[in-house]
């Protein structure tokens, strides 16, 4: 199939057009987060959890750019990764839905181990002798917008990713879990940053579907930066009593 064809391409491609793929696969992530995000926006402008942002200033837009170029760097670390054996991952992807439903289980388990990691990252973040140095500038902007999820220091984006690349050296997943997984990421934030919470509110009613951190969650973060550290769920921050 195509896309099977496109992955042995790019696993046998050059470093140099290699790496303008994955700047291209990020501007493409960061312009789709923009996009959903402002429609989530529209359609729950209604549920709004923060109140409307200032004006977009030139520091969030060098800094988002900087984070879609580091972030392009990461992927293309990944890439080498691949290329050198140390990720075993087959080009070759299958459509069975026994593949589809191993990938989406891969996906949860990795959204598991990441979010109690990132939630411990998150509080070194939030540590006094780092929020300075590193996680301030993100939290400059306390009216959340789609824009923010990707404002932030450039050696915190390097350390995420850093994280990511841990997690894929040590866990070995495969294609569909870890696109599943990156997906799933990129929609948590996007929702995290929108300022309106799409999640309905039946679902506190739910055992775990009321431990999912939504757009409310984020938002109070950001407005209240001692509590709500979840990336993924709220269950460490109920753990650690920073609910």
């Amino acid at each position: 199939m195509f896309l099977d064809q496109w992955l042995d391409s790019f696993l046998h491609t050059t470093p140099w057009t290699a790496f303008a793929i994955s700047l291209a696969l990020n501007t493409a992530v960061f312009a789709g987060s923009l996009f959903v995000g402002a429609l989530l926006q529209r359609l729950f402008a209604s549920r709004a959890v923060s109140p409307p942002p200032s004006p977009i200033t030139s520091h969030e837009l060098a800094l988002a750019a900087c984070t879609v170029f580091l972030n392009s760097v990461v992927l293309h670390a990944g890439w080498l990764l691949w290329r050198a054996k140390r990720v075993h991952l087959e080009p070759q992807l299958e459509y069975e839905f026994a593949a589809l439903l191993g990938g989406l289980f891969g996906a949860v388990l990795i959204a598991l181990v990441m979010d109690g990691l990132m939630y411990a990252l998150h509080r070194v973040a939030h540590h006094r002798l780092v929020y300075s140095l590193l996680h301030a500038p993100h939290h400059r902007y306390s009216n959340v917008r789609p824009l923010t999820l990707f404002v932030l220091h450039p050696a915190e984006t390097l350390a995420f990713g850093g994280l990511w690349l841990v997690v894929l050296l040590v866990l070995q997943p495969g294609w569909w879990a870890i696109v599943f997984y990156l997906s799933l990421n990129t929609l948590f934030g996007v929702v995290g940053h929108t300022g309106v919470e799409p999640i309905p509110p039946s679902w506190s009613r739910f055992p775990l579907l009321n431990r999912i951190a939504g757009g409310e969650v984020h938002a109070r973060h950001h407005q209240e930066p001692t509590r709500a550290f979840g990336f993924y769920t709220t269950v460490w921050d109920r753990l650690f009593k920073t609910e």
